[in-house]
């Protein structure tokens, strides 16, 4: 846990534990690594960490108290200039807490850290019932055959960890309403989640050029694509790496190959909007 917290914290940035709108369009409201408070069960953690609500209380308790600052969060404008904007988000959360005998709605960084340990793994407070986004990953990831015991602990898995703390996967639905599946009878992601089709599949055919490829190039959030998330991707591509651990061989050789042969074109227009650290010619020759 502590090498993915080091991870994700070192590009998801702490903004001193206050509230903030985020760059995101449209703006979330987001607290220490990242937490969007605009989840209610992320809000709940924090809520939880900051020891306004606890494990004493009903859910009916605890969802009156969430309800509060999920209103002074809807209240607040979500367009317009950031700074004006944040500082009036945590205006309004501040009046929120003195309710219940609180100064401020901040935390500190051993808060931030205990939150997202709480959202990876999940929390029960009282009757109150959070899954972690680990079991939610990994229920996507065994819908694809691929074994997740064997995954567990490696580099490979905080790299997707990573993408799914980024942005969890969504089912695609059609216009009814429901969820789209293919011809095996899985779920198919929709069109913003970052571990995408192509990359479950690439997975469970233990294609693992194709899946750096996914991670690398095809998961910068399509027409809103941006430098930052482009280095995140890189960072989380080489942290997953192209090479298999052990001796290389020729069957990988050819692999990424083929990879290379078939994305070639897409990958040299992208390494040319977003130079890379190391460009992928160094990662193949």
């Amino acid at each position: 846990m502590t090498e993915l917290f080091n991870f994700v914290a070192l590009r998801e940035g702490f903004e001193n534990g206050l509230p903030y709108f985020d760059t995101a369009n449209p703006r979330r409201a987001t607290i220490g690594y990242g937490f969007n408070i605009e989840v209610a069960d992320y809000l709940l953690l924090v809520l939880n960490e900051l020891g306004i609500i606890d494990d004493t209380m009903t859910a009916a308790q605890i969802n009156a108290r969430k309800s509060a600052f999920t209103t002074a969060i809807n209240n607040t404008p979500h367009t317009g200039d950031r700074t004006v904007i944040t500082q009036q988000l945590q205006t309004n959360l501040n009046q929120v807490a003195s309710q219940y005998g609180f100064t401020s709605f901040q935390l500190n960084e051993t808060q931030g850290r205990a939150i997202f340990e709480d959202i990876i793994t999940g929390l029960v407070i009282g009757d109150v019932t959070i899954g972690g986004k680990e079991q939610r990953l990994d229920a996507w990831l065994t819908e694809y055959n691929i074994d997740v015991a064997s995954l567990k602990g490696t580099k490979e898995y905080m790299a997707l960890t990573s993408l799914f703390y980024n942005r969890e996967i969504a089912a695609k639905k059609d216009s009814a309403g429901n969820i789209i599946r293919d011809e095996q009878g899985r779920r198919i992601p929709d069109s913003r989640s970052l571990i995408g089709y192509n990359l479950l599949t690439a997975l469970e055919n233990d294609n693992r050029a194709e899946a750096w490829y996914e991670i690398r190039y095809n998961s910068n959030g399509g027409s809103t694509r941006s430098r930052g998330i482009a280095n995140r991707r890189y960072a989380e591509s080489d942290l997953f790496s192209l090479y298999d651990a052990g001796s290389f061989t020729p069957a990988e050789a050819k692999e990424i190959m083929r990879m290379y042969t078939k994305h070639r074109s897409t990958i040299i227009e992208y390494e040319k909007n977003y130079t890379p650290t190391f460009p992928i010619t160094d990662e193949i020759w």
